[in-house]
């Protein structure tokens, strides 16, 4: 019985967070898209180079980016996921 109340609470705390506003949505999806597009990048090297995942600076050479911008981009496209994801729980 333990576990169900654990969850419950967590459902209960989850529920407690405001709907996001139109704006903040589109700007978090921004966000997210920057992460998954420097994300397919590397896969893409990853494939052709047989499965050899590259470099950073490689990574972010072939994103058009700086290391720093592509590591800023990376750190901040799983907050904003996770944040549309329990305000989307939380309307629920």
């Amino acid at each position: 019985m333990g576990g169900c109340d654990a969850l419950s609470q967590h459902i209960r705390s989850i529920s407690r967070l405001a709907l996001l506003s139109a704006e903040a949505e589109i700007s978090l999806a921004r966000l997210v898209q920057s992460g998954c597009r420097a994300t397919g990048v590397a896969q893409e090297m990853t494939l052709r180079a047989g499965g050899v995942a590259p470099s950073l600076a490689a990574w972010a050479r072939e994103a058009g980016m700086l290391v720093r911008r592509l590591q800023r981009y990376l750190r901040g496209a799983n907050h904003p996921r996770s944040r549309m994801v329990l305000a989307n729980f939380a309307w629920w």
